[in-house]
């Protein structure tokens, strides 16, 4: 199976490998193929991942893609979990 431009629900779950239930915020923040960057607010499930699952207009762009998780207590302590990578393809037809 492969992650096709403008697909929608794609889930991603990436382990801090810490306990991260009592933080304040959590992100996702990516690198597109263009060197774009953002992120992405994620939840935290089963205290040490980092989730979110995309909505329309996230995966804009074919090409490979970086994400890591990014995790904020609201005081001087910020978390970042393991790069990772995935690959987008080219969505090669609309199905009206």
């Amino acid at each position: 199976m492969s992650i096709s431009e403008s697909d929608v629900g794609v889930k991603f779950k990436l382990n801090t490998g810490k306990d991260i239930s009592a933080a304040d915020s959590y992100d996702i923040h990516y690198k597109k193929p263009s060197g774009d960057t953002g992120t992405w607010t994620g939840t935290v499930e089963d205290s040490n991942y980092v989730v979110y699952t995309t909505v329309s207009g996230d995966l804009d762009e074919s090409g490979v893609w970086e994400v890591q998780a990014y995790v904020n207590d609201g005081t001087d302590y910020t978390l970042r979990g393991y790069p990772a990578k995935f690959k987008v393809v080219e969505k090669i037809y609309t199905i009206p």
